[in-house]
C-alpha cells in the first residue's frame, strides 16, 4: 500500500490554468438537475420574492449559485442558506415552525 501527497492547491492551481471554459459543462449539468429538483420540492412559493439557480464565470472557475429572496427581514443570502440546509426555529422567528432543508444543490451535484 503506498500513500501520494496531493498539494492542496493543486485543484485550484488546474482551474486557474484551464479557466471556466473547462468547468462550464458541468456548471449548466448541475444548474439543470438543480431546476429540475427545485420545481419538485418547492410546494409552497408564496413567501418567496424570487428564486434563481444562475451560472457564472469566476476567473478560474465557473459556479451554480442560488438565488432567493422572501418578503420579510431576511436578507437573501439567509433565505438561500435557509432553503438549502433548513433552519431552526429562533430568535424573531422562535414561535415559527422550524424548516427542513431542501438540499437541492447537494443532491444536485452528488445527486
Amino acid at each position: 500500500m503506498g500513500y501520494v501527497r496531493i498539494d492542496h492547491d493543486a485543484s485550484r492551481r488546474a482551474a486557474e490554468l484551464l479557466g471556466p471554459e473547462a468547468t462550464r459543462y458541468f456548471a449548466e449539468q448541475i444548474k439543470t438537475k438543480a431546476e429540475v429538483l427545485a420545481a419538485a420540492r418547492m410546494k409552497d412559493k408564496r413567501q418567496m420574492a424570487w428564486f434563481d439557480i444562475e451560472t457564472g464565470g469566476k476567473p478560474q472557475d465557473t459556479r451554480v449559485v442560488m438565488s432567493v429572496g422572501v418578503r420579510g427581514e431576511q436578507t437573501k443570502g439567509d433565505a438561500a442558506m435557509s432553503v438549502e440546509t433548513g433552519h431552526k426555529a429562533s430568535g424573531y422567528f422562535k414561535n415559527g415552525p422550524d424548516v427542513e432543508g431542501l438540499h437541492i444543490l447537494r443532491d444536485a451535484v452528488f445527486g
